[in-house]
């Protein structure tokens, strides 16, 4: 028995070193997407939604905790689990009383950048519906 537990404890360690020394082969088991926040727009499904991030109904309705999927309402925020060969830009749809300084710390940007981006000429004038590249 103590044989026994001499061999499991240099398995154990020899385990722990090869993730230690060797963290490739563990990040190889990653999954290949990129996690966005999408804000749901008029005209939004989750197919729709679905399709445009190269992801499935099922993996929004179950990453989001939706109940229903047919029940989404405009300016939900869901997390996307992106394919990582999706596009590398993101747009986000401007909802009624957002500013271009409460989506830029939403999303972790500058006002500055979203400007840019977007070719924007007046900073104070956003409109509902109106899309705006994010990255």
């Amino acid at each position: 028995m103590r044989k026994f537990t001499k061999i499991l404890c240099a398995i154990a360690v020899a385990a722990l070193l090869a993730g230690i020394l060797c963290p490739m082969a563990f990040a190889a088991a990653e999954p290949a997407y990129n996690s966005i926040i999408y804000k749901v727009a008029q005209g939004d499904n989750l197919t729709r939604i679905a399709k445009k991030y190269g992801t499935s109904v099922t993996s929004l309705a179950v990453l989001n905790n939706l109940p229903n999927p047919n029940a989404i309402k405009i300016g939900q925020e869901l997390i996307v689990h992106a394919a990582a060969q999706a596009p590398a830009t993101v747009q986000y749809v401007v909802a009624q009383g957002d500013t271009l300084w409460s989506i830029a710390k939403r999303y972790g940007t500058t006002v500055t950048k979203l400007v840019s981006l977007n070719r924007i000429t007046d900073p104070s004038k956003l409109f509902t519906g109106q899309k705006l590249t994010l990255r």
